[in-house]
Order: structure tokens, then sequence, then C-alpha cells
């Protein structure tokens, strides 16, 4: 059987490299593990295993049986330490605070490609690779994070926060195909998980069906030193002057944007746009607009060197939510501050969320943590 349409072959391992690969048990890894077998490689699959659940122990299983089926060596590795003290510890105190955390996005800083690069040095693999849809290319000599071709299902956005050193090593050979093409694809050679479905966004809520409040509330019940985060307590709701005109049972429940179930009604729609500490605050759409944004923790890709420059104004293509285009604005930064001035007012900008810097073609130059 040929390659499926979707798999640019020039963009592969050479034949016989050695590749360290995140296996989930999903679909995108499957068909990626055996993208790279058929493609000659030395293929070791690798499942890291990030916390203990029903859902973990069914992953792994699949991710097994794809592993032997395809004809790959298999591994698990454990990292769930680390995923509690870089993901799920931060994830809670987020939401105890007002904010809305970006768990996927330190997964892949701080887990998979740590991980899966630990392991490549371990067996000297020279590549590693996930079932991401992203592309990657090359640039005046450095490697360079790209959109997918079908943007609906891009993730480059989450990837933001890699290092260049572990970018120059990965491979991503989705990052022409769509969803449906993998699953046919999966079908066709007769992979176990091809129409399995696709994960929870945030996989640690599995279990708990994808409800972050109620998996925050049940996590600080047995952590002590959470459980006076402001969020979680009855607050009142205000409008923009700070009048109160209603309450609520806890601000973990809202996030800002958040039209529905607000527990206040008026004539106009409103809208969540601030909520500090245990207070909501509530307006009309006019209330959403943000112009300015700072960042923090911001990771600079090496092709910035090229595009952006300390102390100017530097004209880029932001984006604020992994679900939004990118759009115009100016990034300025100094050796410790960064700032995002959008050309029109956006909506919907939350703390916490990652704003990603791209140029005008898309390619990822840097990103960082909305303050």
């Amino acid at each position: 059987m040929p390659f499926p349409s979707f798999c640019n072959v020039e963009k592969l391992p050479p034949e016989s490299a050695t590749v360290v690969h995140g296996i989930s048990g999903g679909v995108d890894s499957s068909v990626t593990a055996a993208l790279l077998k058929k493609r000659g490689c030395n293929v070791f699959a690798v499942f890291i295993e990030l916390f203990s659940s029903k859902f973990v122990e069914k992953a792994k299983k699949d991710a097994m049986d794809v592993a032997k089926l395809v004809g790959v060596k298999f591994e698990v590795i454990d990292y769930k330490q680390q995923f509690h003290e870089h993901v799920i510890a931060p994830f809670v105190e987020f939401y105890c605070n007002g904010k809305t955390p970006l768990p996927c996005a330190w997964c892949n800083k701080f887990i998979k490609f740590s991980a899966l690069c630990g392991v490549a040095e371990r067996v000297s693999a020279q590549y590693v690779s996930t079932g991401h849809y992203v592309k990657t290319d090359v640039y005046q000599g450095v490697c360079t994070l790209e959109h997918a071709k079908d943007r609906k299902q891009d993730q480059s956005y989450f990837l933001h926060k890699i290092k260049p050193e572990q970018l120059a090593m990965a491979v991503f050979p989705l990052g022409d195909a769509s969803k449906q093409q993998v699953r046919n694809y999966a079908e066709q050679i007769k992979l176990p998980v091809s129409q399995k479905k696709s994960e929870y966004d945030i996989c640690f809520l599995a279990d708990y069906d994808g409800n972050y409040i109620d998996y925050v509330k049940q996590y600080v019940k047995s952590h002590a030193e959470l459980a006076s985060g402001p969020s979680l307590f009855p607050g009142d709701i205000l409008n923009p002057q700070g009048e109160k005109i209603g309450t609520h049972s806890g601000a973990i429940q809202y996030t800002i944007g958040q039209r529905k179930g607000l527990g206040v009604s008026a004539k106009n729609p409103l809208y969540v746009f601030k909520i500090q500490d245990q207070q909501v605050y509530v307006g009309e759409k006019d209330q959403l607009a943000v112009k300015d944004i700072q960042l923090s923790d911001v990771n600079f890709h090496e092709i910035a060197q090229f595009f952006l420059k300390k102390g100017e104004k530097n004209a880029v293509f932001a984006q604020f939510r992994s679900t939004t285009a990118a759009v115009p604005a100016i990034f300025e930064f100094t050796d410790s501050q960064y700032f995002v001035s959008f050309q029109e007012a956006q909506y919907g900008v939350s703390p916490g969320q990652g704003a990603v810097i791209r140029n005008e073609k898309g390619t990822v130059l840097a990103g960082g943590t909305i303050i």
C-alpha cells in the first residue's frame, strides 16, 4: 500500500533513522507511528504516563496494542510527579485565583517534549515525533513552527512554549492531513483505534466528563493550601460601575467572555469582563474590548531574531485563543517586559491564556502568558 496522499514523505526522517515517538493510544499518534514504521524508521513508541485513572489504563492498552500491530518498540515512562507539579497543580491554582489556565501548552513544554527528548538522548535517536497537527519549515537555517494545512485542526498555538532545540528534533507527519483523512487511513491499515473518539481537550478531566469545576473542588479537598482561593467562595456579581446586581456561589464557574448562565438578567446581553478575587463583573459587549495586554514567561523561537527587535514597535500578528485567528498588532519588549497592542480592540482576552506572536505568513515567532 502506498503512502497516503496527505503524507509528505520528504518531510519524514530518512530510512533507518531512529525516532522516539509519543504514542497516546489515540488515532493521531497511532497513524503517525504507522507512517514512521512504513518509512523504514527505527521507532521507539513511548507512552508517557501522566496520572492514574481508568482513562489512562485504557489509553495505555490501546497504545500497546497499536505498537504491537504496527511492529514498533513500546515503552511506558512514568511522568506522574512532573505532570502534577507542572500541569495539574498550576491548573488548579489558576482557577482558584480567577485565571484561565492553558494546561496543554504547559504539558508540551514541561512534559511531552522533555520526556521524548530525554528518551532520544538515552537511545541515541536523531528525531522525536508526535501526532500534532502542525508543520515545520526552515528559514535561514533555523527550524520554524508553522500552521497545519487544516486550520481547524491546527495545534501550533499549543506548541509555542517548546524549546528551539526540541523543535529542531521534531517531525510532525500529520501537518498536511485532515482528521477524516487520518481516520480513513487508520481504517485502511486496520488500526483498532481508527474510530476512537477524540480525547477530552484536557486529558486529566476525562474521569470527570470534562467538568473542571468538579475536578478543582475535589482536588482542593486534599490540598488545604489552595482552600483559600478566592474563586472558590460565594461573592457578588457587579455591573461596570461596581454596583451589586446579583450573587454567585463561586467565581470559578465563570470565564472571561461568558454570556450564558450568569445568574442575572438585563435588557441587553451581559458578558463576564473581569474576575477579581470573589467578585464577578458583567457588562455589555463593549466592556470586553481590550486594546493592550502584557505578557509573562515569553518564549522566543529562533526565527524571532529575524523579525523581532528589542525596544522597537514590531508589526506582528497576535493570537490570544486557540480558536481565533491571529490579528494585526504591535509587539514591544525589553529584557523583562513584554507588551502587545492590538490594531483593533479584541474581545474575550483572558488572563492565564497564551498569546502567540506570528509573522505575516503565520510562523510562530514567540509566545507568552497573558497577565
